[in-house]
């Protein structure tokens, strides 16, 4: 005898593990879809947060181009912060300035014999204190204060030997007066440059029997404010004073 039968569960054979995974996989989908749109979101706010900020930052930028003082400000740069840094304040002139650094700064001192009592003891013997000589050029003194605060403009000179060697000096550099005693013994005459006194005395050590002889070169009067702008037959080129002090002295003067 025959029959039908109808039931659920393990008995129908059916893969229970499969339908509830499929089923799980459905629901997973949509949920990974959920997450994607809201990344999408998330970053949209984002681009807007990040618009937000910028149009903020070109609003003020905007907003200054109503100062005055925006299209006033000055700003000074150096090509080698090296060799020195600038700034520039609102007073500044706008223009190009080619400065060279040739040394720098050092402290210089002199400090005199010491005194049992500053202010009873005597400087010597005597009453009164006679000042007889003239300016001294030093080594140190520097070419501003020559001819009586005036200077010295610079620029180059050319020097003829008497073997008739002749060499343009450029003497746009030095400071003082001992950097211009150097350029010219470094020259290849056969010239020698000393100081004496209150001038330059120019010596030709070679045995050449020309005419030694100092002369500007392109209009400049460098050798001139030197006082050494002289041609002689001899030997020795003695200059012209260029150093003298005033009523305004300081002893380091003399």
């Amino acid at each position: 005898m025959s029959g039908i039968s109808s039931g659920v569960g393990l008995a129908t054979g059916l893969n229970i593990n499969e339908i509830v995974d499929a089923i799980i996989g459905v629901q997973r989908n949509a949920l990974v879809k959920l997450a994607n749109r809201a990344s999408a979101f998330e970053a949209t706010e984002g681009g807007i947060k990040t618009l937000d900020a910028n149009l903020l930052t070109l609003n003020n930028s905007v907003q200054k181009l109503n100062l005055k003082s925006t299209f006033e400000t000055l700003k000074a740069t150096s090509s080698d912060t090296s060799q020195f840094s600038v700034a520039a304040n609102s007073t500044a002139t706008a223009a190009s300035y080619q400065l060279q650094g040739l040394r720098l700064a050092s402290n210089h001192q002199v400090v005199s014999k010491g005194f049992a009592d500053s202010d009873t003891a005597p400087i010597g013997t005597a009453t009164t204190i006679t000042l007889s000589q003239g300016g001294k050029l030093d080594e140190s003194k520097l070419l501003e204060e020559l001819n009586n605060g005036l200077g010295v403009q610079r620029g180059s000179i050319r020097i003829t030997d008497r073997d008739g060697q002749t060499e343009v000096i450029d003497l746009s550099r030095p400071l003082n007066i001992q950097d211009v005693v150097d350029e010219i013994n470094g020259s290849a005459t056969s010239i020698v440059a000393s100081i004496d006194g209150d001038h330059l005395v120019l010596t030709d050590t070679g045995s050449g029997l020309g005419t030694l002889k100092v002369t500007e070169v392109s209009g400049g009067k460098t050798a001139a404010d030197l006082g050494i702008l002289q041609s002689v037959a001899g030997s020795t080129l003695t200059g012209d004073s260029v150093y003298r002090v005033t009523s305004d002295f300081n002893l380091s003067q003399i």
